[in-house]
């Protein structure tokens, strides 16, 4: 290969090229009236690039973290549009991390490949609509690449360097969305095994956590600034997280999975909590966050509000009751919602379960029996056993709406509505559309069949390896593929979670961070495979941990 030394640089320009004429060319599912979602996002960096911070208050203005806004801001402002900054960010990420495994395994090509497996995994281009998990796995990847290059620097600036754009992307990373715990236990594995130094460790850890805390300490502050509160986001807000954990300690009838406060529950809720006992009106109403679970003949959640809707359902309550009429006021009700169920707990009124983890919602042995099937589901979306869904379905809209939407998306292609049927929506329904689908179909079925196959190569290779060598003291890369495997694993531990308590969340939109660090983790299996099998390795520094 020494022979051809523009063949690297070739391999990378022809992928990325066609990567990005794929996902440039990707008709994106415009939703202007998904009020916690697309909508929520769109209309937050739309007041954002106005320069009105969020904009006016209201039950869902601070509902959730802005990270993703201020990336669609951000975006806005590049005169990118939105589906090319998605790819440019993709492939930001895709090359940092193909530079950190030439660094941590000292094989060029091992780098190429590994940028080009993460770029093309099908996760990047199965998310269509305007959804935080598009940018979601492009950070874990950053943070994983810049730790890696950090620990591996040679020279003190460009490693400090290195902390520091993992510290910021972490920061960014925590406040897009609200489940970021999931990510420290693997984070800290994986800044040990980089560092491979205690001096070098302790300098990284405090670095990463000093550049984790200027964006959300920012956040924090225009917040505060523009609504009187010093937070990130509603969601977790002490108030809010305490009130929805005694909510769900009160034990009435029977336990219902997946239904975090049963109406049994709310029943015996209202008789000692004047603040809920106002609500009563809206979850008397039969249609009031129904999720359609009577339509399932059998399903027990019949008539209940399933735990992925009961927090909107209590944030709408409240606000019909005139509870968010400012932050203050929305505090104010939930401290006092709060106090009152504890108070019926503490006086024998009500009786409650203690409470380890506020939030984690009551799981029941059943329920933790279901992990085992969400774990193989998962495992087959993670390696594409079952092919991914990749269709065209219509923007959601009025005109007005779907036109402002469009506009700060920077106009990406999207698909066509019925509301609003103007002449470059309705053009993707041609061949172009038709073209960009297939070639997704077939890229998704390409890497389906490689990972597949790489999987048992890997594991065969490793317990060859294993058979020849026995167990030997673990490499620098070897540590590294751990971290990241654990770091994996915590991503299925937190859906897994969400699917059996919540809704089913065994898919590619919030499984793309397990997919991509599952990726990465068996193509250092195979390396390191090849290695204890042929008893040989190319690392530059292969010293173990002390």
């Amino acid at each position: 290969m020494h022979k051809l030394p523009y063949l690297r640089p070739l391999v990378i320009a022809v992928s990325t090229a066609l990567f990005l004429l794929m996902f440039g060319t990707l008709p994106w599912v415009v939703n202007s009236v998904a009020p916690y979602d697309d909508g929520l996002y769109i209309h937050t960096a739309a007041s954002i690039v106005e320069g009105q911070w969020l904009g006016p208050y209201h039950s869902i203005t601070l509902a959730k973290p802005p990270g993703f806004s201020l990336y669609i801001a951000a975006s806005y402002f590049t005169g990118l549009p939105f589906g090319l900054s998605i790819a440019a960010l993709h492939l930001l990420a895709a090359l940092a991390l193909g530079l950190a495994i030439e660094k941590v395994t000292a094989s060029k090509w091992l780098g190429v490949l590994a940028a080009i497996f993460v770029l093309w995994n099908p996760q990047s281009f199965a998310v269509e609509r305007v959804l935080r998990e598009t940018v979601y796995s492009a950070q874990t990847l950053l943070i994983v690449a810049a730790v890696i290059l950090a620990g591996t620097s040679k020279k003190l600036l460009p490693e400090c360097l290195w902390w520091v754009v993992a510290g910021a992307v972490v920061g960014w990373f925590w406040v897009t969305r609200e489940e970021g715990i999931w990510l420290l236990p693997g984070l800290a594995l994986l800044l040990l095994s980089s560092a491979y130094s205690p001096k070098r460790f302790l300098r990284g850890a405090v670095m990463v956590t000093a550049a984790s805390l200027v964006m959300p300490l920012a956040i924090s502050g225009l917040n505060d600034s523009y609504y009187g509160r010093p937070i990130v986001a509603e969601l977790n807000a002490p108030e809010q997280t305490r009130a929805l954990s005694l909510m769900q300690s009160v034990l009435a009838g029977e336990s219902i999975d997946s239904v975090p406060v049963s109406r049994a529950a709310m029943s015996a809720i209202a008789s000692v909590s004047p603040a809920f006992r106002a609500l009563a009106p809206s979850y008397a109403d039969p249609n009031f966050w129904n999720n359609n679970t009577c339509l399932t003949p059998g399903d027990v959640t019949c008539g209940e509000i399933k735990g992925g809707w009961f927090h909107w359902s209590l944030r709408e309550a409240i606000r019909r009751v005139g509870g968010y009429e400012s932050p203050r006021t929305a505090e104010a009700y939930y401290l006092k919602l709060g106090d009152e169920i504890e108070a019926g707990c503490n006086e024998g009124r009500l009786q409650c379960s203690p409470r380890l983890i506020e939030r984690l919602p009551n799981v029941s042995l059943p329920q933790l029996v279901q992990l085992i099937p969400y774990t193989y589901r998962a495992l087959r979306v993670a390696l594409f056993v079952d092919p991914i869904d990749i269709g065209a379905w219509p923007s959601v809209g009025p005109q007005d709406q779907l036109g402002a939407a469009l506009s700060i998306l920077n106009r990406p292609t999207a698909y066509k509505s019925e509301e609003y049927p103007l002449p470059f929506l309705e053009s993707v329904d041609s061949a172009r559309a038709s073209i960009n689908r297939s070639a997704r179909r077939l890229a998704a079925s390409a890497y389906g069949y490689a990972i597949q196959i790489g999987s048992v190569v890997a594991l065969v290779l490793l317990m060859t390896g294993l058979k020849k060598r026995g167990l030997a003291r673990p490499s620098q890369a070897a540590l590294i593929a751990v971290s990241i495997f654990v770091m994996a694993l915590s991503r299925l531990g937190i859906v897994g979670l969400v699917d059996i308590t919540s809704f089913g969340a065994a898919n590619l939109v919030y499984l793309g961070p397990f997919c991509q660090l599952l990726a990465i983790s068996i193509m250092l299996a195979l390396y390191l495979g090849f290695v204890r099998t042929m008893g040989t390795s190319r690392q530059k520094d292969a010293t173990p941990l002390v």
